[in-house]
Formats: C-alpha cells, structure tokens, sequence
C-alpha cells in the first residue's frame, strides 16, 4: 500500500480526487498538488493552493501533514484531522481595487446558505493540534493609497481544538510569534480565539514582545460589510490587567508617544478605534507619571488634521511638566503651559476637554509650590505659551515668587477671573478682576486686596485697593514698562501705610506715612524720564512724632542731553539739579572727586562726560524727620558742582545755626575747591559748644601735596576764650588703600599752660586704619 502511495502519480490522482468534491460543492478553486501516505499512518499533502476569485493566491501550503479520523467524513466535507503540521504557509489577505470585501471574504461566503449549493453548508474541518512553521500572512488593499498595509513574516504558531465550522472559526492558541513589517516582533500570542462573520474574540489573551506584554481579553463586533471601515464602524471592546507597555513599541501603530519609557497599565476600553473610550485606567510610567480615571479619545487615527480630541476625567493625574509632555510629546506638549515646569511635581483631578484648538479644564493642581483651581476656556492652543483663555483661577497659599522669579514675593491665596493671553512673564496680557485674600511680600502678608485692571508682565492699568491693617490704599492709573518708553500715569491715595511694620523703613521704631501721590512720567530709564511726581497733604510719623508737608513737587525735564531735576517743597526742600548725570552714578562721582587728591585712590569707573551743578535750600522740618532733636537755621543751603575730571569738584555749605540736642554751630560756612591752588577745604564757625567745652573763630584748611592732605586748624576756647589751638595735621592712604591720619608740629595753649604735638617732626603721632573701621593701628604720640 505505501509502494503504491508513493508513486508521483498516483499521489497526483489523489490529490485531484480529494479536491474535486470540494470545488464542485461550493465553487472554490482549491488545488492538491501531492497526497501521500506516511509509514506512520499519517497522510501527506504537498503543494496545496486556494486561490481566490480573481485567480490569485489566497492560501498556499508547502505541505501539510496529518492523520485523518474518518475517510468517510471527507467525502462529506468533513474534515476530521488528528494533528496538523503546516509548512511554508502563504496567507494573502486582499481587498481589490473597486471593491469591498477581501478575497477571504468571497471565499467564505461560498459557504453561507445564499450559495447556489442546496442545504445548509455542512463544511467542517477539524483538529486537535495544528502547528504552522515558516509561514507569512499579508494584509494587502488596492483602494489605499499604499497597498501592502502589513506582513507578518517568520510566522510559527500552535494552536489546539481547531475548528472550521461552516464559516466559524474557533481554536485555543498557544504560540503564535511573528516580526510584523514595521519592526516589531511579537514572541509569543496566546488566546482562546474565535471567529465568526460578526464578531471576532481573543479570550484569556496575552501578548509578549522583546518589551512589552499584554494581558487581557479583546473583542471585535461587526458587520462584515463594514470592515472596510474598521477604524470607524468595529466596535472594540476590551479589558486589560497588569500590562506593561513599551512606548517605543506602541509608536509603531500610533506615533504619538515618547520613547524610552515604558507604562504599566490596567483598563477597559469600548467604541471604534476613533472613538475609544477607556474607563478605569491606572497608568504608571518608567518617568513616575501616574494616571488614574477616564478618558475618550476621538478620532485617533482620522487622516484630516486637527481632528483629534480627548475628553478626560482624572481622578488622579501625578507627574510634573518634563514626564508628561514626555508621554505624549505632541498632544500634551502643545497642551501645557511651560510655565508649569516651575511648580515641579502636581496632582492633578477634575475634567478636561482638548482639541486642536481649544481646551476647557475644570482642574484642582496640587504642586510643590501650593494649590490652584482653574475652570479655563483656551484657545488658539497652537502655540501654547500664547494662547487665549477666559474663566476663573483660584490660588491658595500658593508661592507665586518662584512662579514669577521674584524672591520678594512668596504665597498667594486668590481668586480671580481673567481674560486673557499668554503664559510666560514675557507675552502675559489679560483682563484681571479679583479678591487676593492674602499675598506675602518683603516678608509681610498683606490682606483684602481687590484688583481690576489690564494686567501683564511689565504692565497694570486698573484700579487696586487695599484693605489692610498696615496699608490702606487706593490706586488708580497706569505703570507700563513694556515700551522702551515707560508710562507712568497713576494716582495713589495712601490713606495708611506702616512702613516699619510693611518691612520698606528699618532705621525707625515707627514709621507711618499718608498721602496723596500724583505721577505722570515718561522715559526708557531712570536717567531719561520726565514728568512730574506730586505728593500732597503728607502726614509721616517716626518714634519722635508727627510731621505733615503740605506739598512736595518733582519735576524732570530736559533740554538736548542737559538734564534738569526740580525739587519744590515748603518744608522739605527747594532746588534743582541740573548737567548730565546717571542717577546711579552720583554717589561714586562725589567719592572719587574727594579721593582722587590721594596718589593711591582707586577711583570707581564711571561715564566720561557728566557734570552736575546743584543748589538747595534745606529747611529744618526734614531733618527733624530724621533726627529728633536737629535744628537747622533759615537760608540753610548747599550747591556746587560734580564733574567726571577730578579737578571739577565745587562745594558750598551755608547754615545760620545748626542745633542737635545741648550741642550747636552758629555761621558754618563750607568752601570745597578741588581746581583752588590755594586750598581745597575752608571752614569757618563763628562759635560751637560741645557740651562740655566751648569754642570760637573756628578756622580749617586744607591743601594737597602730592597724595597727602594737609590740615591747618586754629579756634579759641575756655573760658573767656583763653585756650589756643593751633593743630596741624595730615591724611592720607597708604599702599594696602588704608588711611593714615597724624599730628605734624602743633602748638596748644591750655588753661595757661603751653603744649607741643610732634615737636621732633617725626613719623609717629598717627593712627591707621581701614575702610570699614574695622582695624586700627595706634602709634605713639
């Protein structure tokens, strides 16, 4: 019998014979090419071919071995196999151009009841055991604008209880490993699976990649007529428990995602790819983003732009803005605000709708850096950071220093809607109303603020009001430091301001100031603005009492370059300012033209160029302020001139009388020349006490020689004025830039007696000593 088999011949005829029945029953094209029979028992086919309807290949079998149970079930189209071993497999899976179902779908519709054939189909084929090796499947469509959509090659697979009933399939897989086309290579897929012409299941699934593996059970429901709309019309549903996903692997399908991260995950999911709802999700990623809740997403795989959208429920949303725009680089990183990277970590709950274009967020953020609470519409999200958005935000103890870089500025409870855009301190423009409950600032907290007004990163024209114990203010106007022109143009009633308490005074024990303060003022720096600032009806108190100004005025103006700064006040202060001048420079000017007479001044780099002269009338209501007990005498004044040459320093002092508690000066008279030959310094008293000692015809003078100042100095005192001084001394600075100040020959007249300083002329009688006074250096007298 098996000699018999084994002729090409015979194995041919009966490769025809088994076929034949087949075809004529339900007008299928399936050709054997070899049937043999094994030592074993076993039967052998080779070169099995179904071609499909358009005579191409649908199915072909290098060879297939297997026992078959019953002969005469075959006879009657039931196949009954033992086990079945499949090699060199070819699965073309093919829709054709103009058409709508694939090659495989024609082939099974030979065995539905609306085939020409009598009777219900009776097909069957059946196994224990199949196991395939070197096998390939191809999913092609002619309609698509790239046919070949995948390949499945090297494909090895085994699967048991295999069933063929009619046009249901059914079988337990226990292997199934394949390297798809786009590069992923599935190890293994096991699943109870079943097929039927309306729905397709894998139960018990599990799904394992060189970095994934996927547990669960899927399902697809279906019309067979819309599985050309399979994104669309199949309805999926599907339930996944203690998965672990390679982002780099998903991306292949949908190239959305970060790579190098992979997420655990638990989920169920129903609707069509395009409007997939998953219920239930826990995320956990690689990066420590957490996911719990409920999001849709629409739309996924739709060709025309700017169609997606994504509804979500967070229950619970935790990472920070690197790992979740990490996730989805595109979808979320156009999304969300770079601001967000300063709060560090968040959770986030609440709802959020998004779309190309446009999202709602009704969210709770805790972050490192406090809470907000915001219902916001955003729109014209393609660039995020300048987006628009209406709504409300509420900030509870939040620190809104970090947010903004300003270290003053710490936490913030607020609520406040806003209309607006931008997200970063450079492009923030919005309409703002609101109450700021609490803000702490310069380490004070201020309370009952309200605020309405036009709001940016260098700009506020509005309205604010302060309702705090330790300031009382009411502000209206605009501050706008967005053009290189600033805009100053407010009014600011201060009907209570602490100072000392608002941490701005720390020299007194009580500072509190009221007043009424007008500015309009314009200018790209502090060194070219113009304008006015008015202050009326100022009251300041201090520890030593309570002094009210009626009017203080500040005026800057300019003609060319030359600067002119008036300063107009009854009680305070009247002159002016005028040259060209920087504001921060004026300190340094007036050190270095007194330092630069000593060889070794290391003198502070300034503009060349400017020049300032001044003259003031000081009144003595402002000193007062700042000193309790100091008296100054009408026609007080000073004026001079500062020039960037180091001859250029002029200064005049004149005061009728200068009181400070038991001491007092009456006709100070100061005179500084630095360009003077004959002397740089004159001061003339007409008579001062000391308290405990009296002096008259007080005379100093001084003048430079090479580095050194030179210091004549004669004045009577006692009583009856019988004591003479006639002192002669030095200053200088040494190499190390410390001073050195000494005695050279002085004679002294005391109470009838005659003294002399250094009468040898020697290098001792001296005192050194560094800037800070920190270190001093005694020699002896």
């Amino acid at each position: 019998m098996f000699l018999i088999l084994g002729i090409p011949a015979v194995q041919t005829s009966l490769g025809k014979y088994a076929t034949k029945k087949l075809n004529e029953d339900f007008k299928t094209d399936v050709n054997i090419g070899k049937v043999g029979l094994q030592l074993n028992g076993d039967i052998e086919i080779k070169e099995i071919l179904i071609r499909d309807h358009k005579k191409d290949t649908l199915i072909a079998i290098g060879e297939l071995n297997s026992s078959i149970i019953s002969f005469k079930n075959l006879y009657n189209s039931k196949l009954n196999f033992g086990d079945i071993d499949i090699q060199k497999l070819v699965f073309n899976l093919k829709t054709y151009q103009g058409e709508e179902d694939t090659n495989l779908d024609v082939f099974v519709d030979k065995f539905e009841d609306d085939n020409p054939r009598q009777g219900q189909s009776d097909f069957l084929l059946s196994s224990s055991d199949v196991s395939i090796e070197d096998g390939i499947f191809r999913l092609l469509d002619e309609n698509l604008e790239s046919p070949e959509a995948f390949e499945l090659s090297n494909l090895t697979a085994n699967t048991t209880n295999f069933l063929i009933n009619g046009p249901n399939v059914s079988s337990r897989i226990n292997k199934f490993s394949f390297v798809d086309s786009r590069g992923i290579r599935v190890e293994n897929l096991m699943a109870n699976f079943v097929y039927t012409l309306d729905h397709m299941n894998f139960g018990d699934l599990n799904i394992k990649t060189k970095k994934s593996e996927l547990k669960g059970d899927l399902r697809f429901d279906y019309k067979r007529q819309d599985l050309k709309y399979f994104t669309d019309k199949v309805n999926v549903t599907a339930s996944f428990r203690d998965s672990e996903i390679s982002l780099t692997e998903l991306n292949v399908f949908f190239d959305e995602f970060g790579t190098n991260q992979r997420t655990s995950f638990n989920a169920d999911f129903s609707g069509t790819l395009n409007h997939l709802i998953a219920e239930n999700l826990n995320v956990s990623t690689t990066r420590n983003t957490r996911i719990i809740g409920d999001i849709t997403f629409k739309n996924l795989f739709k060709k025309e732009d700017d169609s997606f959208e994504l509804d979500a429920k967070f229950q619970n949303l935790a990472s920070n803005y690197n790992d979740l725009t990490a996730l989805l680089p595109r979808i979320l990183g156009n999304a969300i605000p770079t601001i967000l990277d300063k709060v560090g970590n968040f959770r986030i709950n609440g709802t959020s709708h998004i779309t190309a274009k446009r999202i709602d967020a009704n969210i709770n953020i805790n972050t490192d850096l406090g809470t907000l609470r915001s219902d916001l519409e955003l729109t014209e999200i393609d660039d995020i950071d300048n987006a628009n958005y209406l709504g409300n935000v509420i900030f509870e103890e939040f620190d809104i220093g970090k947010l903004i870089d300003d270290p003053k500025a710490q936490f913030v409870s607020a609520n406040v809607d806003v209309d607006g855009k931008g997200f970063t301190l450079d492009n923030l423009r919005t309409d703002i109303k609101g109450d700021v409950f609490s803000l702490v600032y310069n380490g004070y907290t201020y309370q009952g603020i309200q605020l309405s007004g036009d709001l940016g990163n260098k700009i506020f024209n509005g309205e604010l009001k302060a309702d705090d114990p330790n300031l009382q203010l009411d502000f209206n106007g605009l501050i706008d430091f967005t053009e290189e022109k600033k805009k100053f143009d407010f009014k600011a009633n201060v009907a209570y301001a602490n100072l000392r308490v608002l941490n701005f005074v720390t020299r007194d024990s009580v500072s509190e100031f009221k007043g009424l303060i007008i500015t309009t003022a314009t200018g790209s720096s502090y060194d070219k603005a113009s304008g006015t600032v008015n202050i009326k009806n100022t009251t300041y108190k201090n520890q030593d009492g309570r002094y009210r100004f009626e009017d203080f005025d500040i005026v800057s103006s300019f003609r060319g370059e030359e600067r002119t700064i008036s300063v107009n006040s009854p009680d305070i202060i009247t002159g002016n300012i005028k040259g060209k001048f920087r504001a921060n420079d004026i300190l340094d000017l007036i050190e270095n033209s007194v330092g630069s007479i000593y060889t070794n001044y290391v003198q502070h780099e300034v503009d060349e160029g400017q020049y300032i002269d001044f003259k003031f009338n000081i009144y003595s209501k402002i000193a007062s302020v700042f000193y309790k007990d100091l008296t100054l005498g009408k026609h007080t004044f000073v004026e001079g001139r500062i020039e960037t040459d180091e001859k250029g320093f002029e200064l005049t002092f004149n005061s009728p009388e200068i009181k400070f508690q038991n001491y007092f000066a009456n006709d100070i008279n100061l005179s500084v020349d630095n360009s003077n030959p004959l002397y740089n310094t004159f001061i003339e008293i007409d008579s001062l006490s000391a308290g405990i000692y009296d002096a008259s015809d007080f005379r100093l003078i001084n003048i430079t020689k090479r580095d050194t100042l030179l210091i004549k100095t004669n004045f009577r005192g006692g009583e009856n004025n019988q004591d003479v001084f006639d002192l002669n001394l030095f200053y200088t600075m040494d190499k190390t830039n410390k001073s050195v100040f000494g005695f050279k020959k002085s004679d002294i007249l005391f109470k009838g007696y005659e003294w002399f300083i250094n009468s040898k002329k020697n290098t001792f009688n001296k005192v050194r000593f560094d800037k800070n006074f920190d270190a001093f250096d005694i020699f002896p007298i």
